[in-house]
Parts: C-alpha cells; structure tokens; sequence
C-alpha cells in the first residue's frame, strides 16, 4: 500500500501544477495578443485571438475535464491559423515566437493530463492489495481472541483502516476525476484558470 500511495502521491503533485502551468500560459498569449490589438493592422485577429482564449477555458472546464471530449485539440490547432495571419501582416518575429512557444506548451500540459487521467500507476499492484487486504481481514476474523468483542472491535478497526486506504488510492489515481455540477475537494483546483477567464472578460467589456 505504501509504494502504491507513494507512487499514486508523486503523480498528484505533479498534476497540482498544471492549473498554474496552463494560466501562466493562456496569460501570455493574451497579453501578446492585447499589445498587437493596438495596432490597427493586427487589432481583428488579436481580438479574436482573445476570444477564444476564454473559449478554451470554457471548453477545458466543461468539455475536457467533465465531458471528456477532444474538441480542446481544434481550438488550440486554430491558434495557428491566427499566427499564419498576423505573420502574412508583419507582426514582430519575437511576438510570434513566445506564442507559438506557448502553444506547444499548452498541448504538452493537455496531453500529460489526459495520460495521467486515462492511465492507472499500478493496476496489478491495486488487485495484489485488495486481494492481500481480503486475505489479512479473513485471517484476523478467524483467529481466536481472549474475548470475543476485542475480536470485534480488532477486526472493525482493521477493516476501516485498510479499506479507507484503498478507497483513497482509487480516488487519487485520478486527480482530474470532475463531475458536472459537483465540487469535488480532492481533484486538482483550477480556481486560478477560471479567475484568469473573468479577468479577460471584464477586459473584453471594459474595452
């Protein structure tokens, strides 16, 4: 149980970071995007660049992380067309770097998200575990105690104990486990993402 925790605790602290990775990135296209706006040349394709990064944690919300879907992929393949856009009206080399810089890391955190929530740490060591949790649980229930409600009481606690274990391996194994309508306290927060969508909003309108 505690090289499977221990694995299973590694991959969640790893998976807490996304939510700060994928911000700082979504940030920086839209602050390019914001200073290319002020020139009138590249103002509609930033603009519309600007939309749909608030679509993209729209989509990410709802459609990737509940839904599971794959639409995330298209939009993020459309920044692309954006850039082949901005680059046919001149826009500054460097701009276009750190964009397409941010893109492909947009789709590297993407991809190690979906892996960590479509693969297990340990199938066969989850089984090994239960199997070995079953067999601890029927040996102690069969062994013979001075009295019979310390026998009880031993096998109760035991029980509570292991199975709790296990329940949390499942539930970790998944740091990304979202249910629509459901705040759950144990997946990885995206707070952090969604405050970045109400502040481009705001901007959007302010402007």
């Amino acid at each position: 149980m505690g090289f499977i925790l221990a694995g299973i605790v590694s991959d969640f602290k790893v998976s807490e970071n996304t939510p700060t990775e994928i911000t700082a990135s979504l940030y920086s296209m839209w602050r390019e995007a914001r200073n290319l706006a002020k020139d009138q040349k590249y103002s509609t394709v930033a603009n519309n660049m600007e939309t749909k990064i608030v679509s993209f944690i729209d989509i990410f919300k709802t459609d990737f992380l509940i839904k599971r879907n794959n639409g995330i992929f298209n939009l993020l393949d459309s920044f692309s067309d954006d850039f082949i856009s901005l680059d046919k009206d001149g826009a500054p080399a460097p701009f276009m770097a750190r964009m397409r810089q941010e893109q492909a890391n947009l789709f590297k955190i993407i991809v190690k998200i979906r892996s960590i929530s479509s693969t297990s740490f340990s199938l066969a060591g989850l089984v090994l575990v239960k199997s070995l949790t079953a067999l601890f649980l029927f040996t102690l229930m069969i062994v013979k105690f001075e009295h019979y409600l310390q026998g009880i009481l031993v096998a109760l606690l035991f029980s509570f104990i292991l199975f709790s274990i296990i329940v949390l391996i499942m539930d970790m194994d998944d740091p990304f486990e979202y249910s629509d309508n459901v705040q759950l306290v144990d997946e990885v927060n995206f707070s952090v993402l969604y405050e970045l969508s109400d502040r481009i909003n705001n901007n959007i309108k302010n402007n």
